[in-house]
């Protein structure tokens, strides 16, 4: 089949791919904390779902050589390393010996994957846990190719938004890559795991995979690898599931025949599924050549009956058709970028992160620079960062709290190099700024440094900032970086952050503000908000304010008109209030329907306001920006967020959900509800437990379906919903314990009417695997319910046409034939007392009054609408043969006075009753013969006989009677006032009148054809009795053979039971005979196992006695290291000591010859001293002698 030959990938996948990226090249790959390389092959595959990873040699030591897949949906990015700095990379790459063409940062890149399923439970988003894995090549030519090709393809909305074949088809990818072994096949744990079925299907799988012959013959637990094809895994999945829903559908379209025409299936697409609304003219109804387009991708040749006779398809195809990307529950255009960007900046939505570097808390949780990254390439546009002073340099935190601060240039750096990843429309970058000028002076420094040509530093000349002046659109500011911080000094206090609901950003800041970062603010100068009408007499739309979640609210219940206003030429941010400090959000929804563009929230909690920003964001190509509806930027229209009044010419949609079945929705068996929400206005907002109407019933999902009753069950409606571009659709799978199994946000403009599948995604926004819901919807304008019938009318003019003329002609065309009944009882009554009365019994038959020969003679050959116009007309034409041309004189001023008087009218309807009310009469007779077929007309031709005279005289009058029919048509058409249109009619019944009269008078000319019809009639009566008898025949044995049937099926079931059984036993005897073998060489084993573990402590017990041995010599050793040491160390002591005595005798010497001298000196003064005994009276001689002795033996 085409569809499964030629499958191509989606049209991003086919601009990038090329040769170098399809064939790959060698790489060295290192894990994150890994100090090993592995040499490895790197490729894509053709349709662009994977990085393919193919170990080339085993690692240098440990590892294993598996081949693996990196799944571009949760990629990342991939970046070169002059990108993602890592210095561990460079002491990696020095050792291992490899060549580098190029500067190291240039020669080897980072894939950053995001792990999935680490929310479960958590609470966290997945976006916050990243894995690493960096690959080195010698060629940075190369490695910038990949990284450019891998960033396009990561992420993309083609990837998110896959119908059921590609999904298959990446399954296929996946298990030939990753699961084949050497001998070419595939386990079927792993077939089950990729499928996310339950190990208890396992039986069921088998026998699926048997009838479709992939299965190893002497092993059911291995695939051949070969065999499995993408149409083999479509048959698996079409039989597994078994879809009774899509069955009933086809069959009650194909009237319980196997194939459906191919006309009939054009009408199912023109009718049940298209969208009532869409105009044809502009939107053409799809052709039978078109849809044989469609139909040839899924149907063969000899299936479509392409040889001759009509055209036909099958289940199988109308199965592939209602499943594939052609019947999408979305437009799929929608989900394109549109280059609508040359609007003012305010007149768009633009996705926003609060608090952007936090990875869970708002108290204690780490800051992280990756957080930055992500939310950049997950499409925000508008990014906060809270600056604080650092050491020396600026920091990043949440201030007065626990949490962890970054670096003020990494983050810069890390903006700089993935702000136009994913987008090249502009980023917004919030600074809360609580710096000293001194570091508000680095600030401006780096973003100059960082920014470059990207910075937005001056306004441009065609938008100044000047009274009055628009915002510059998007498209004139690509590629371009603005900067959000205060200009004007203020005098506000710093306080806490954490907290402060009632509070904006503002009223939180520094008081003073740096000259060079004041000049790099132009556009998003963020002021104090005080009043609405402030900011509309001031005129200047470069300014903004930042509300809370609460004050916001606030402004919207109290001047919800102003802020919508307000928020058509001005900015508005908005943020969660302090309060939240678990980083919960709140519902962006409120906030968009007043206009809000920048409604901030917490990317790092994946709730279900985060799940509604994804969701609506995706659209327009991921790109952050999204044109908001008319009634939010014109100001001409009068619109309150709040209230239930229909702004301007908007037109409300009605809204109709029929749930059918769910698929593969995850291995546990559990009973299933799908709860239906809408948000948008609050008049249209449905949700919670106030609105459980919305919610189906819980029914039992058996692991694979389940399925709702299709006729029982209630469709979920909303009945008015007044801005469907606001409105967006969510559909969760929740089981009994109300847990979320899986959802789908969809807005509400790019539905698509009838039967059509929706997949879904988990609570982070990821696609799962093949799950899915089988809806129907229904959309259309909304009409209340006093205008329904005027609606009906503009709708079909022509039905409202055709029933205006049955609805006039009512009472006067009833009233009219209620006359000509009476006045026919008086003109049957003459005739009939004229005749024999042996004719007048009517060959015992009184049933058969004269009256109705026109009854008989006339068949309806028009259609319904031609025969109700004017049934009085056509009556009147043949009852009239019967009367004279003076009866119908009067009865015509009779009929006139009564269309004129009413009194008159009243009088010949209460005469008609009045004759109705009388017994023994032929009018009741008349009334019951119109409704009856009248098949055996023998007594109208003894009538006819004994009336020649009577046929003479109508001939005579024809002219009268035709003048009398003309008048008829005027009157009725004065009356219905259609005018000309109904003369043409007219003139075609006259002509098909005139055909009447010509097969009256044959068949009064030859009253034999009467005769014939009821013998006809008899055969007729006598066929269809036969027929009874033959297919009462054909039923009994039609019974016999389905009993025959259903004995042979048990006998034939009840001989493959038995073959099954013995070859079980024989397998069982294979097997056990096997167990004993194998339990041999196991003993065998044990007997060896046992020798070496003996031969272990042998070696064991040798090689403790040899170190104890060792250590012993060693031990000798070093005593006699030590004694040899001491023997030194004495000799050492000894020569020591031999200096130090020679040494203390030098100095005894010189100590004695210093005595000697001093001694001397004092003999030489002692006779001075007694010379002077009177000055020394006072003291005694010996002692100053004795001190003056002391001291002169101290020389020091």
């Amino acid at each position: 089949m085409s569809y499964f030959s030629d499958f191509t990938p989606h049209e991003t996948a086919r601009e990038v791919l090329d040769e170098l990226l399809l064939g790959g090249d060698e790489f060295f790959r290192w894990k994150e904390g890994e100090t090993i390389y592995v040499p490895v092959h790197l490729s894509i595959d053709p349709q662009g779902y994977f990085i393919l990873e193919d170990p080339k040699g085993q690692a240098l030591i440990g590892g294993e050589k598996k081949r693996r897949t990196h799944d571009l949906m949760l990629v990342s990015d991939m970046s070169s390393g002059r990108v993602r700095r890592n210095r561990n990379m460079y002491s990696l790459m020095e050792p291992q010996g490899l060549e580098l063409n190029g500067e190291k940062e240039d020669c080897f890149m980072c894939l950053v994957e995001r792990t999935h399923g680490s929310d479960s439970g958590g609470g966290v988003h997945y976006i916050v846990n990243t894995t690493y894995t960096y690959f080195a090549h010698a060629n940075p030519d190369v490695i910038r190719r990949w990284c450019e090709a891998v960033n396009k393809l990561c992420y993309h909305t083609a990837q998110l938004n896959m119908d059921l074949f590609h999904q298959l088809d990446k399954i296929l990818v996946k298990l030939k890559w990753e699961f084949v072994n050497e001998a070419g096949m595939i386990e079927l744990k792993h077939f089950l795991k990729v499928f996310n079925l339950h190990k208890d299907k396992k039986k069921t799988i088998i026998e699926v995979l048997g009838q479709l012959r992939v299965l190893q013959e002497t092993n059911t637990s291995l695939i051949l690898a070969d065999s499995l094809t993408l149409l083999s895994l479509w048959e698996f999945y079409s039989r597994f599931s078994l879809r009774k829903d899509l069955e009933s559908v086809f069959y009650s379209r194909s009237s319980n025949r196997p194939f459906l025409e191919v006309k009939k299936f054009v009408k199912f697409l023109n009718t049940e599924q298209r969208d009532p609304r869409k105009n044809v003219q502009l939107y053409p109804l799809i052709s039978q050549r078109v849809t044989l387009q469609m139909i040839r991708k899924f149907e063969n040749e000899a299936k479509l009956g392409e040889g001759g006779g009509e055209k036909k398809i099958t289940f199988d195809c109308f199965h592939k058709l209602l499943i594939s990307d052609n019947v999408s529950i979305i437009d799929k255009n929608s989900l394109s970028r549109s280059e609508d960007f040359n609007l003012p900046l305010s007149s768009y939505f633009i996705n926003s992160s609060h608090n952007t570097y936090l990875t869970g808390n708002q108290l204690t949780s780490y800051s992280s620079v990756e957080m930055y990254i992500q939310a950049l390439l997950l499409g925000s546009r508008c990014i906060e960062l809270d600056c604080w002073d650092g050491n020396t340099e600026p920091i990043i935190t949440h201030g007065n709290t626990l949490c962890s601060n970054i670096s003020f240039e990494e983050v810069v750096r890390a903006i700089a190099d993935f702000a136009f990843v994913k987008s090249d429309l502009p980023v917004i970058l919030s600074f809360e700024n609580h710096c000293s000028p001194a570091q508000q002076h680095i600030m401006a420094r780096y973003c100059i440094k960082y920014f470059g040509t990207k910075l937005l530093d001056h306004p441009l000349p065609e938008y100044p900032l000047e009274l009055g002046a628009p915002l510059p659109p998007p498209s004139a500011l690509k590629n371009k970086i603005l900067i959000k911080n205060k200009k004007v000094d203020t005098s506000h206090e710093v306080t806490d952050s954490v907290g402060q609901a009632e509070k904006d950003d503002e009223d939180l800041e520094t008081e003073r503000i740096d000259q060079n970062l004041r000049d790099l603010v132009n556009y998003c100068e963020p002021i104090k908000f005080k009043s609405f009408e402030q900011s509309e007499k001031s005129r200047m739309n470069y300014q903004m304010s930042s509300f809370s979640e609460i004050k916001a609210l606030d402004c919207m219940q109290a001047e919800g008109e102003n802020f919508r206003r307000y928020n058509i030429t001005h900015f508005s941010r908005i943020y969660p209030a302090g309060g939240r400090i678990n980083s919960s959000n709140y519902m962006p929804q409120v906030f968009w329907n007043a206009g809000c563009q920048m409604v901030a929230l917490n990317y790092q909690t994946p709730d279900l306001s985060m799940q509604l920003n994804q969701a609506k964001f995706e659209y327009n190509g991921n790109c952050g920006f999204l044109l908001k509806p008319e009634l939010l930027r014109n100001s001409d229209i009068c619109f309150d967020p709040f209230s239930q009044t229909q702004p301007g010419n908007n037109i409300p949609t009605s809204l109709v959900v029929k749930v059918i079945s769910a698929q593969y929705l995850g291995p546990l068996v559990r009973d299933i509800q799908v709860q239906c929400e809408l948000f948008g206005l609050p008049a249209d907002t449905c949700r919670g437990q106030k609105h459980k109407n919305k919610w189906t019933k819980f029914v039992s999902y058996n692991g694979v379906v389940a399925f709702w009753d299709l006729e029982k069950d209630k469709a979920i409606e909303f009945s008015r919903i007044i801005c469907e571009e606001l409105a967006l659709l969510r559909l969760s799978v929740v089981d009994d314990s109300n847990n979320l199994i899986a959802h789908k946000v969809l807005p509400v403009s790019t539905l698509q009417t009838g039967f059509r599948h929706i997949f879904l995604r988990d609570r982070c926004n990821h696609p799962i695997p093949l799950a899915s819901l089988f809806v129907h919807v229904t959309l259309d304008d909304y009409v209340s319910p006093d205008m329904m019938c005027y609606a009906q009318i503009l709708e079909n003019p022509e039905n409202f046409k055709r029933s205006s003329v049955k609805q006039e002609l009512t009472d006067d065309a009833v009233f009219r034939r209620e006359a000509l009944d009476a006045l026919l009882y008086d003109t049957l009554i003459e005739v009939t007392e004229s005749l024999p009365n042996q004719h007048r019994e009517l060959q015992g038959s009184p049933s058969y009054p004269v009256s109705t020969v026109s009854l008989d003679l006339v068949k309806d050959t028009e259609d319904s609408a031609e025969h109700e116009l004017a049934p009085s007309m056509r009556n009147h034409r043949i009852r009239t043969e019967l009367l004279t041309k003076k009866t119908l004189d009067n009865f015509l001023t009779e009929s006139d006075s009564a269309v004129c008087d009413p009194t008159t009218r009243f009088f010949h309807k209460s005469s008609v009753k009045q004759r109705q009310s009388e017994p023994n009469t032929t009018l009741p007779v008349v009334q019951t013969a119109r409704k009856r077929n009248m098949n055996a007309p023998l007594g109208i031709e003894l009538v006819l006989k004994d009336c020649k005279e009577y046929n003479k005289m109508i001939k005579k009058n024809q002219k009268d009677t035709e003048d009398l029919e003309r008048y008829f048509k005027r009157e009725y058409l004065k009356e219905t006032n259609k005018g000309g249109a109904h003369l043409t009619r007219m003139e075609s019944m006259d002509a098909r009148i005139g055909n009447l009269e010509r097969e009256q008078k044959k068949l009064v000319s030859r009253p034999s054809k009467l005769l014939k019809m009821k013998t006809t009639c008899e055969e007729i009566e006598n066929l269809k009795e036969s027929r009874t008898t033959h297919n009462d025949m054909f039923k009994s044995q039609h019974k016999e053979n389905v009993k025959s049937v259903d004995e042979n099926r048990a006998r034939r079931t009840a001989e493959q039971h038995r073959l099954q059984e013995l070859g079980r036993k024989k397998l069982i005897r294979n097997l056990v005979a096997e167990n004993h073998q194998k339990q041999r060489d196991l003993f065998i084993l044990k007997i060896h196992a046992n020798e070496c573990r003996q031969l272990e402590k042998e070696i064991e017990s040798k090689k403790n006695e040899m170190i104890q041995s060792r250590v012993k010599l060693l031990e000798k050793q070093s005593h006699v290291k030590q004694h040899e040491v001491t023997v030194s160390v004495l000799k050492m002591i000894e020569s020591q000591r031999a200096d130090l005595a020679i040494v203390h005798e030098l100095e005894l010497r010189s100590y004695n010859e210093t005595s000697d001298r001093i001694l001397s000196g004092l003999d030489i003064d002692i006779y001075d001293l007694e010379q002077n005994a009177d000055s020394l009276a006072s003291l005694p001689a010996a002692q100053s002698l004795d001190s003056i002795i002391d001291r002169s033996n101290n020389p020091f």
